[in-house]
């Protein structure tokens, strides 16, 4: 058992540190379509995050001391205007 791995190697138990990092997808209209994409987005897609869901993370994010934030999916330009 993965508990007895653990015990062997001196480990008595498994504990993450705090969470200070968040990943972001904002959707998946994207103005490119690579074919690496892993949520396949692209200019014909039309799913992007409302934006009630945004300041619903952004509060989150404040409130639980989120440090980074990585934004992934789609084209994060079309945010900043």
């Amino acid at each position: 058992e993965f508990n007895e791995v653990l015990k062997r190697h001196g480990i008595r138990e498994l504990t993450r540190a705090p969470l200070s990092e968040l990943q972001i997808n904002l959707g998946r209209l994207c103005n490119q379509a690579c074919e690496h994409c892993h949520v396949d987005a692209g200019p014909k897609r039309t799913e992007i995050m409302s934006r009630d869901t945004m300041e619903r993370i952004l509060s989150w994010a404040r409130k639980n001391r989120i440090t980074e934030v990585d934004i992934t999916g789609g084209a994060p330009e079309r945010w900043l205007r």
